[in-house]
């Protein structure tokens, strides 16, 4: 049996596991929270759900397991502790957060380092991160251009402009709402994902030309960003490949993304550059609809390009798994 084993799941995942013939698990742990203010009950419920988890693992005795690692406690602690007490192959799959940017405490530093340290083999998302030197052996894959199907809907005579976020922390959201407020009525603007995540309280009223559209289902998704004409995606941290992008490029959508080194590197054409500024951002806005028709075919090449780079490098990853 091999098995990848997710505490944050994500379409990378389960792609990395169909390509690698992979069963995918999705942490219990990640449903089970305890509404108790009790300490000591919290703790045992904890322990409860760590040790059945980890029986679980058990049962299914692989012969390696890749981790989704973004920096969730519980997931890791079980990682760590199932890899220690079994003779199991551990690969880890590791998200940006765990080692950029990122503040936490001792006990979970001291678990997202040790993780890593007992695994054969890190994966990283882009080809910067192997430039960091984090393991002693690494090979970086970046996730796979998603198969979406245009779905487009009739939504206004405007230009439609869609913020691809979910309101992480490392999103410029203050900069995101301030630039709405910097064009016409003849523009609508969609921000997508909870935004009662957000770090500051949000006054949706100031913001007239801007629909916080919330968490949508999957049809109504892709029917928005299918339907808009030109994406943003932003990020206030270094080494992220924002998979926002990535549904740019399978939607041919011209895309207006943060200017760093592995979003240059990653997203070299159909795209426009922008610092994470609301002056910058709305330039970037009125740069992209004017070169809109160069952008989307530039974007249909890039995800021939992509597809074909995953394929080949998946093959390879497949290849080093078996070796190690």
């Amino acid at each position: 049996m091999k098995i990848y084993y997710s505490g944050t799941p994500t379409r990378r995942g389960k792609d990395i596991s169909k390509y690698l013939n992979l069963k995918y698990i999705i942490s219990n742990i990640l449903f089970s929270e305890v509404n108790s203010n009790n300490f000591l009950i919290k703790l045992y419920y904890i322990i409860k759900n760590v040790i059945f988890e980890i029986q679980i693992l058990k049962k299914l005795n692989p012969k390696y397991l890749i981790y989704e690692h973004a920096g969730d406690f519980l997931p890791t602690l079980i990682v760590l502790i199932f890899s220690r007490i079994n003779n199991v192959k551990l690969i880890v799959d590791c998200h940006t957060c765990v080692y950029i940017d990122n503040k936490y405490n001792f006990i979970r530093e001291y678990i997202n380092k040790k993780v890593l340290k007992i695994s054969k083999l890190m994966i990283a998302h882009n080809d910067e991160t192997l430039k960091l030197s984090i393991h002693k052996n690494m090979y970086s894959l970046e996730s796979k251009i998603p198969s979406y199907d245009k779905r487009k809907i009739k939504l206004n005579n405007k230009k439609n402009i869609v913020f691809i976020t979910r309101f992480n922390k490392d999103e410029p959201i203050y900069e995101i709402l301030k630039c709405t407020n910097l064009f016409s009525s003849n523009y609508q603007f969609f921000i997508t994902g909870n935004y009662n995540n957000s770090n500051f309280l949000i006054d949706k009223k100031k913001y007239k030309n801007l629909i916080f559209t919330g968490f949508l289902p999957d049809k109504k998704y892709i029917e928005l960003i299918s339907s808009c004409d030109v994406h943003v995606v932003l990020t206030d941290r270094d080494f992220t490949l924002l998979y926002g992008g990535r549904e740019s490029i399978s939607l041919n959508k011209p895309l207006v993304i943060s200017d760093n080194s592995s979003c240059r590197r990653y997203f070299y054409k159909g795209s426009i550059f922008v610092k994470n500024k609301s002056e910058n951002i709305k330039k970037g806005i009125i740069k992209s609809l004017k070169l809109k028709t160069k952008l989307k075919n530039e974007m249909n090449s890039l995800k021939s390009e992509k597809l074909d780079l995953f394929h080949k490098k998946i093959k390879i990853l497949k290849n080093k798994i078996e070796s190690n």
